[in-house]
């Protein structure tokens, strides 16, 4: 029945064609985006693998030289997460390393606080990504302070001024996480859960494992409404092709009734001349 309402209406076998392209579209999308930046040397590596649970085979190299020359990505069931070279690198790919971070869903600006406060070419950085992107940089960005081995206390000022440096940037303040890879790797290696929970390692886990589930509920709320467009347009343009094929029926069969109709006549006016004849 299908097949015979396609090979009918020529218009809803392409709408249905629409619709189908459309759902694959949907299914290759990709998926939410977990993007490092920050200079050369903050650590950037480590706390993705300790975050990633990548902490034998290290998926994301880490060693005393520059190990991260272009964006890495590991592809996870949820998200990928992405490892970037130092923005201070210089890299030949910076182009393409830049418009990928720019199009991730959720930055971590991972500074090491041993160098104090963020300095300005991360601060130039910062401001180029927000000039570049489409959604504001406040809602994306989480910054990681890493090499936080000591009391929350001792960094109290310092958190300020950082904190007041991303306000200035973004108009808000982000999110901060004091973490500690060398005392979390400590903590798995040897069992430590109390080093594991001082890390601060899960409390930023547990945080981007909830953005990353309230992305993936926004972008499936945006496909469904895209869908529910894409359907709304099919049904008008069957609906229309239909309704004109319909008029189109009609407008024959009153032609046809017209020429049918004026054939009798012709035939009942002949047949008046001959029997008057």
């Amino acid at each position: 029945m299908l097949q015979s309402l396609l090979s009918d209406y020529p218009e809803l076998a392409r709408a249905l064609s629409a619709l189908e392209a459309f759902d694959h579209d949907a299914l290759s999308e990709r998926p939410v985006c977990v993007a490092a930046l920050g200079l050369y040397n903050g650590g950037k590596s480590t706390l993705l693998n300790a975050l990633t649970d990548q902490i034998e085979a290290e998926y994301f190299p880490t060693a005393c030289v520059r190990e991260t020359r272009t964006a890495k990505i590991l592809h996870l069931p949820t998200h990928d997460v992405m490892d970037t070279p130092g923005i201070d690198a210089q890299d030949e790919d910076d182009a393409h390393t830049f418009a990928s971070i720019v199009k991730a869903d959720v930055l971590l600006m991972v500074h090491n606080l041993r160098l104090g406060e963020l300095d300005a070419q991360a601060l130039d950085y910062l401001a180029k990504i927000q000039k570049q992107s489409t959604e504001p940089l406040h809602e994306r960005l989480l910054c990681v302070l890493t090499h936080a081995e000591g009391k929350r206390a001792e960094f109290t000022s310092l958190i300020e001024m950082i904190n007041a440096q991303l306000h200035h940037i973004s108009g808000k303040a982000a999110p901060i996480f004091l973490v500690s890879s060398t005392i979390y790797l400590q903590g798995r290696r040897e069992g430590q859960q109390a080093f594991i929970q001082a890390s601060g390692i899960p409390v930023l886990q547990s945080t981007l494992a909830r953005r990353i589930s309230e992305l993936q509920q926004t972008l499936t709320t945006v496909r469904a409404k895209k869908r529910q467009t894409v359907v709304a347009q099919v049904y008008e343009r069957v609906t229309q092709a239909m309704q004109s094929e319909t008029q189109q029926k009609h407008h024959l069969q009153r032609s046809l009734a017209e020429k049918l109709q004026r054939a009798n006549e012709n035939s009942a006016q002949l047949l008046r001349s001959l029997q008057g004849g």
